[in-house]
């Protein structure tokens, strides 16, 4: 199936004749593999399986996640294998009528917390070579799919600040925008959105028990309003 892209405007997706297109899906990790599935040995038939059955519930859409220690093995590359397999899900998604959002910085997953080796506690809201190693997996990720239909939107993140923690509202809206700017200027039709989840985490490895007391900066930022002008 061909899908054709979506732009957002008016607060919702719409196709190219400006009719509303809504979206139901899931989060998703194959059966077999669950988040490792960057690592693991590969198997598109099961995965196709496995999106068969989503497919077949009525969705139209999958959220996909970028595993952060598999996508970034070293601060200063990305995964050839696991960019290939990204890849490979988005074409079994297509196949099957279900647009993609893919999702770059995941290292929360499944109530734990799981670090690349060479992160080594800094912060990912100011350290510079955090957020240099941050700018090139969107840029990679983003730049191989600009201009692809097949992708409904980019997420930055998933439940950001059990994994990278607090900061203040002034430092986390400024990573937001260089992040965003990474995707304008890579990808400048595309729409996504920041994935800010209110809690404060609790210790470093799992955000089970956490304070779900709301924290700052807790903002939903839109990365094309309208991908049309």
């Amino acid at each position: 199936m061909t899908l054709r892209r979506l732009y957002v405007a008016d607060g919702c997706f719409r196709n190219s004749q400006g009719e509303a297109v809504y979206l139901i899906g899931a989060n998703f990790w194959p059966k077999r593999t669950g988040p490792l599935m960057y690592r693991d040995a590969w198997d598109a038939s099961a995965v196709g399986r496995d999106l068969d059955e989503l497919a077949a519930l009525g969705a139209n859409a999958v959220r996909l996640f970028c595993f952060t220690p598999d996508f970034m093995p070293q601060p200063d590359a990305v995964s050839a294998q696991a960019a290939q397999r990204l890849e490979q899900t988005i074409a079994l998604c297509a196949e099957r009528g279900m647009w993609s959002l893919p999702t770059f910085l995941v290292g929360h997953m499944s109530g734990e917390n799981w670090d690349p080796s060479w992160r080594r506690g800094r912060d990912w809201f100011s350290d510079p070579q955090l957020l240099q190693s941050q700018e090139l997996l969107l840029a990679t990720i983003a730049g191989r799919h600009a201009g692809d239909a097949r992708i409904a939107a980019w997420l930055l993140t998933n439940e950001w600040p059990l994994y990278a923690g607090r900061t203040d509202a002034a430092t986390g809206i400024a990573w937001a925008r260089r992040m965003t700017g990474v995707l304008r200027a890579v990808d400048p039709r595309s729409a996504g959105a920041v994935d800010v989840t209110r809690h404060r985490a609790r210790g470093a490895r799992t955000g089970r028990g956490a304070d779900p007391r709301p924290c700052a900066p807790a903002r939903l930022v839109q990365i094309a309003a309208n991908g049309r002008t």
